[in-house]
């Protein structure tokens, strides 16, 4: 059979029967088989998906290892028989369609194996987003969102800072007037004293410092200081799942208070940390866009106004099932949860079950905790694998990589071992040389432009070179080496040239900028909107890259023609 396959082939097809094409891609088609069936099995159930860098699962896992080794020794095996028939050295006509089909032909066979890993990491991928349907999903996503404000995880905020809408229990005790007025106070005795500004006003009102200092006189008998910390981190509704530091203020008009309190002026009045001021929402639910941020800000301040215990406990309980069904651990030993939580009608927080920390592997919390990153994980994990992952979103770089060798390998096809060898012997040469001459010209101080115009002086020397070898059909180890480099070079010039111009525009960006602001700094101008366009061309012309540098090979392959003909030195 194969024997009449390979005949049927070398006679109506001597490419693909040179390139061995069928039966390679058939090997390439069976080792992606094994890679996507790798990937599948390598995570077994959800309780294992903590691990959210799985771009380096293949590499840090040693699969790698086995990959590279049976798929180098049969590269080998196939180039061997590949290039023992070369009939563009043997003198044989060839056309440069002919040789540009060849090209292809080799790059195909190159990216095939060369996409292995992402095909495994497309296996993870499905794995992982078939562990549960999308409505189970979304259900456990939903709850998740309510749950988290009961969390009294460390990381969260539960100070007046963090709120984004009103509280009638709390701001039916400190209005909008009093902040401002103390507000006010404290700022110009902060400026007569240290002589320079005071922080803003921020709006709502109640998320001020002065806020928790007025609530605290109302409410000094009732809430009892706990030493616990929380983060004071603040999440707006237009910038969901960020935290927030830049905030939108205005300059209050100035009141000026007669008297102070004691109280008033003190900073170090404790933060009164209630379960009322938690404002985030840790997941989209992606088919239902109704349930934004303020849905579950409005939901958790009608649950807890109701005061209904047994339905706060259910959605605990329930928690506590998706944990137990993930093996994710938590412990209630102190006392239970809905005892830490329910604390109507102000939910002061007295207690904090954050994560369990480690010590050589052993777990030392001694208190009650609820390990809610892990299921956290695991969910932004499950949803990346459903909703965001592609298989294309890496692929560029195993063209690009997978174009690089194709290149070499057409470059040995095409000239000689003894050109082939020292092409790459005299790149590392010439990367010798132009580190030396970057060295000294910036001993004379031109060093800004040096590496492009160094890049830029290398491959314009190429071209010459070469043009001059083949008009004058003289110097043929040298022109081969240097057609070799500049076809090689076309993989970085655009970038060259991109870099350069940008680094100039950058400059005359900042000194005309400069002129206009002397507070203009050199981090403004990376926000620029020339530089960002720039930025945003560069990253397209990533993926365009491959394809001019295909053309390039196109176009080149008459002067490797060209350069075969020319006489034996």
């Amino acid at each position: 059979m194969f024997k009449k396959i390979n005949q049927y082939l070398i006679t109506h097809y001597p490419l693909i029967w040179n390139l061995k094409l069928v039966w390679m891609v058939l090997i390439g088609i069976l080792f992606n088989v094994v890679a996507f069936s790798n990937g599948w099995l390598h995570y077994s159930k959800p309780t294992l998906i903590t691990n959210n860098n799985f771009k380096r699962i293949f590499y840090s896992e040693l699969y790698i290892f086995y990959y590279f080794i049976i798929i180098l020794i049969i590269l080998i095996i196939w180039l061997y028989y590949y290039i023992k028939n070369n009939r563009f050295k043997s003198k044989y006509p060839t056309s440069r369609n002919y040789i540009f089909k060849e090209f292809l032909g080799v790059f195909g066979i190159i990216l095939l194996f060369a996409a292995i890993p992402n095909v495994f990491s497309a296996g993870v991928h499905t794995r992982i987003s078939h562990f549960i349907s999308d409505e189970a999903y979304e259900e456990d996503v939903d709850l998740i969102n309510r749950a988290m404000p009961f969390a009294l995880q460390a990381q969260n905020g539960y100070s007046n800072h963090s709120r984004n809408l009103s509280v009638p229990i709390f701001d039916s005790l400190v209005n909008a007037q009093e902040v401002l007025q103390l507000y006010t106070q404290r700022k110009n005795e902060y400026v007569r004293k240290n002589n320079y500004g005071y922080k803003e006003f921020l709006e709502p009102y109640f998320r001020n410092e002065e806020y928790n200092i007025l609530l605290y006189r109302k409410l000094s008998g009732v809430y009892q200081p706990s030493g616990l910390r929380f983060d004071q981190n603040y999440h707006h509704y237009k910038e969901e799942n960020t935290n927030h530091y830049v905030e939108e203020t205005y300059a209050p008009d100035m009141v000026v208070m007669d008297a102070t309190d004691d109280l008033e002026k003190k900073s170090d009045v404790p933060k009164m940390y209630s379960i009322y001021n938690y404002s985030k929402r840790v997941f989209e639910v992606p088919s239902q866009p109704e349930k934004t941020h303020q849905y579950y800000d409005e939901q958790l301040i009608k649950l807890l106004q109701s005061n209904d215990k047994q339905q706060i406990e259910m959605l605990l309980t329930t928690v506590q099932n998706k944990f137990d069904q993930f093996q994710i651990g938590y412990r209630f030993n102190e006392k239970p949860w809905i005892d830490h939580v329910y604390q109507p009608p102000y939910y002061f927080i007295h207690s904090n079950l954050s994560q369990p920390h480690y010590s050589d592997g052993v777990k030392k919390q001694k208190s009650d905790y609820v390990n809610m990153d892990t299921i956290i994980e695991i969910y932004k994990n499950i949803g990346y694998s459903k909703y965001t992952y592609s298989f294309f979103e890496d692929f560029i770089h195993y063209i690009t990589g997978a174009l690089v060798v194709a290149l070499i390998i057409m470059m040995f096809r095409l000239s000689s071992f003894k050109v082939w060898l020292m092409s790459g012997i005299g790149l590392g040469i010439l990367s010798i040389i132009g580190g030396g001459i970057g060295i000294t010209l910036s001993l004379f101080g031109i060093s800004e432009y040096s590496n492009y115009i160094i890049t830029l002086g290398f491959y314009i020397l190429f071209i010459v070179i070469s043009w001059y070898g083949l008009s004058k059909n003289k110097n043929k180890v040298i022109t081969g080496m240097t057609i070799n480099w500049w076809l090689i070079s076309s993989f970085v010039i655009m970038y060259i040239l991109f870099g350069c111009y940008r680094q100039i525009k950058e400059e005359m960006i900042y000194h005309t900028e400069l002129l206009k602001d002397p507070t203009y700094s050199r981090y403004d101008v990376y926000n620029h909107p020339d530089l960002l366009l720039l930025d945003e061309l560069l990253n397209w012309y990533t993926y365009i890259n491959p394809m001019v540098v295909v053309i390039v090979f196109y176009l080149m392959i008459n002067r490797y023609r060209k350069w075969q003909a020319m006489a034996e030195e």
